[in-house]
């Protein structure tokens, strides 16, 4: 009988996202973080965390997640305060609505 050789090939990927906006960058003072930091809005959250765009409303309700509104009534999220509950968020994301 003869042995079976086998191959085992491992490939590691990165990613990076970029976010393009008109206006530029949304770089508020969070009241919460008590420094500029940058600002995203809930959709944009939702994609750069690969999560639904409900879990990050969720986050928002329960206080995890630290949030303003514009003048004009739309919600930007504090990028600091996402980075710091990305796994819990990836973990109760069980669907991506």
């Amino acid at each position: 009988m003869k042995a079976r050789r086998v191959t085992e090939i491992t490939v590691q990927t990165d990613e990076a996202f970029i976010i393009r906006r008109r206006a530029g960058s949304v770089q508020v003072c969070c009241a919460h973080c008590g420094s500029g930091v940058p600002m995203v809005t809930p959709e944009e959250a939702a994609a750069l965390f690969r999560v639904g765009v409900r879990a990050i409303y969720r986050e928002i309700e329960a206080g995890q997640l630290h949030f303003q509104e514009t003048p004009g009534g739309s919600v930007v999220v504090c990028l600091d305060s996402l980075q710091k509950i990305v796994g819990l968020l990836s973990r109760n994301s069980g669907s991506q609505t």
